[in-house]
């Protein structure tokens, strides 16, 4: 009897143990996308990706729920597709495979795997996506970004995350005299300026942003046959504090399929340094350079080598990636803006 009781209460353990919960998958992406929320999809069967949990050896089946609203989701039902239990250890780019989406459309999706032993996990998150106009067999490559307005008013990218602009302080900032200023932001971005100004009257003052700088903290205005160059704007003062941005002219290029920066956000150039000639009769209290990125996780990837001119090497070769692709694709962003990936 004792031994059949031990064989029992060892198989209750071990089916106890093989029915545990697994996590979650998380880092859910739509289209490569990790926030397709902010995006317009074009794709009629797009692709979803996730990551399987730490600590499964293998991923062997997975289903997948799309649906239509936010409370079916999350009640864990689809009216849309419903993959049901597929064994594979596939989790990058599975091809959305149940009703036509439509165009113009919010959805929402999540799923959850089982390991190879079948132990089932919880479902993740919902995540969003937005369809906009959906391809179809004709359908050419448009040769440049397109904008999408949502239904609650805010514009995203096809296909794209949408670049976002970020304040940034200078890492220094010197009056050289009672007329000259002079802020040095760290780095060089793809941004436009915004200054805070009290002016005894009306005014103006006068604006360099520059890729170089002399050492007499002013921005190096010789042209030189590189295209590390400057700007110099005119910026006209109401009496008073006030809050101004500059106004930088529309890039135009003519190469073919250059990318243009959304019709709603502000042009933008590169410059690290920003020379101000003004007078004594005006008071700068903020100078902020509004810099213009992609999405980009500066935590999700590190270096370190006992040799510091590799790591700076390796920082200048990140910060690039971060830099360049503010229009959504790798491209030179101060001349033909064409893509080059």
């Amino acid at each position: 009897f004792m031994r059949r009781l031990i064989l029992l209460l060892s198989f209750f353990l071990l089916t106890s143990c093989n029915a545990q919960k697994l996590s979650q998958p998380t880092g859910l992406l739509c289209e490569l996308l990790r926030y397709p929320e902010k995006a317009a999809i074009t794709d009629s069967q797009p692709e979803f990706s996730w990551i399987v949990p730490t600590g499964i050896e293998k991923q062997n089946a997975f289903r997948i729920l799309v649906s239509s609203s936010k409370k079916l989701i999350e009640e864990n039902n689809s009216d849309y597709w419903d993959s049901g239990k597929i064994s594979s250890s596939q989790s990058i780019s599975i091809s959305y495979n149940g009703k036509p989406l439509s165009s113009h459309m919010i959805y929402f999706w999540k799923v959850k795997i089982w390991d190879s032993i079948g132990n089932e996990s919880e479902y993740s998150e919902p995540q969003q996506f937005f369809t906009s106009e959906l391809d179809n067999e004709s359908a050419e490559w448009p040769g440049k970004s397109n904008y999408v307005k949502l239904p609650d008013s805010s514009w995203v990218s096809e296909n794209r995350q949408i670049s976002t602009f970020y304040k940034i302080s200078p890492k220094k900032l010197t009056r050289v005299n009672e007329k000259r200023w002079f802020a040095d932001f760290g780095k060089a971005a793809f941004a436009t300026l915004e200054l805070e100004i009290d002016a005894k009257n009306f005014d103006s003052i006068s604006v360099f942003l520059g890729e170089r700088k002399n050492e007499d903290f002013s921005v190096n205005k010789i042209p030189g046959h590189s295209n590390i160059g400057f700007e110099k704007f005119l910026l006209r003062l109401n009496k008073g504090l006030h809050k101004y941005q500059i106004k930088i002219p529309t890039h135009h290029s003519n190469s073919p399929n250059h990318q243009k920066l959304a019709p709603f956000y502000p042009e933008v150039l590169p410059f690290r340094y920003v020379e101000i000639i003004s007078n004594e009769n005006i008071v700068i209290n903020e100078i902020t350079q509004l810099s213009l990125f992609y999405p980009f996780d500066d935590y999700s990837s590190n270096f370190e080598s006992s040799d510091s001119n590799l790591n700076k090497v390796w920082n200048l070769c990140k910060y690039t990636l971060k830099a360049t692709p503010f229009l959504g694709v790798y491209a030179d962003g101060n001349r033909e803006r064409m893509p080059y990936e």
